[in-house]
């Protein structure tokens, strides 16, 4: 049983928001002195994998795309006890990487779970996961929270707007992990860390994975505009019965609303 994780790097979520930018021409995040670590949704992807196989056995595999320095966010999964790691030469943005990811996936051989985090906290789009089961041709389950493997259909418990729910599934599928109190991610150990370190993380570039590849097109998603939001403590006294209260709001916001948009 091969459970694959996607995983990448993402500028470290306990930075000051003193020291975040967004470039006005790539719309990318820029910080000073940058501390770049594992996505926080892929660590906690890669935590309800490593449940699985703690109780039901088999093998997971980290896969990233990036440059050599994206290896750090491999090999931090290694020590969190994943059993390979392979990394994706490529520089590409992040709506493009699932045509690699799913022609990686295909080379490793059969697979019974995809998993990946519900979003990117640096893009947020959420894509990367309904994209691979597209192109890998399963279903994709979004929101889970837990997995149980069973030996035909495993039990999938997901987060919905108003509750939980369980569902059975035939593997194999793609799956969006959130976060939930029954998945915090472990912390590796100085042992685990040092092992980590020791291991080899397996390196592919595209030429090695054209034979494996569908063709996938790259992504028509293109990012307009990114910005940091600002807010206001502005307060205002709003007088009247109800009626002409809503009035005096909705001019309110008619009169601002040029300012966000």
């Amino acid at each position: 049983m091969q459970i694959f994780v996607c995983v990448k790097d993402a500028i470290d979520w306990n930075l000051s928001t003193k020291d975040f930018r967004i470039d006005r021409v790539s719309h990318e995040p820029t910080v000073s002195f940058a501390r770049y670590r594992i996505d926080e949704y892929d660590e906690i992807a890669l935590e309800v994998a490593l449940q699985v196989r703690d109780r039901s056995g088999g093998t997971i595999r980290a896969l990233s795309v990036g440059s050599e320095a994206t290896e750090d966010i491999l090999k931090h999964a290694l020590s969190m006890k994943a059993d390979a790691a392979t990394l994706i030469e490529a520089q590409l943005s992040v709506e493009d990487k699932v045509g690699l990811l799913g022609a990686a996936i295909r080379r490793q051989g059969p697979f019974k779970a995809v998993l990946c985090g519900l979003m990117s906290s640096g893009s947020g789009t959420g894509t990367t996961g309904p994209g691979l089961a597209e192109e890998l041709g399963v279903p994709c389950i979004s929101n889970i929270t837990a997995i149980e493997a069973g030996p035909d259909r495993w039990r999938v418990r997901r987060e919905t707007s108003e509750a939980f729910e369980e569902l059975a599934v035939m593997p194999p599928f793609v799956g969006t992990v959130t976060n939930a109190e029954c998945n915090l991610p472990r912390v590796p150990t100085m042992k685990d860390k040092i092992r980590a370190f020791r291991q080899r993380v397996e390196v592919l570039r595209p030429a090695d994975l054209a034979p494996y590849s569908s063709g996938y097109a790259r992504s028509r998603l293109r990012i307009v505009r990114r910005y940091v939001a600002h807010s206001s403590r502005e307060c205002r006294k709003v007088g009247g019965d109800a009626v002409e209260k809503a009035r005096e709001v909705a001019s309110y916001v008619r009169r601002i609303l040029p300012q966000f948009t």
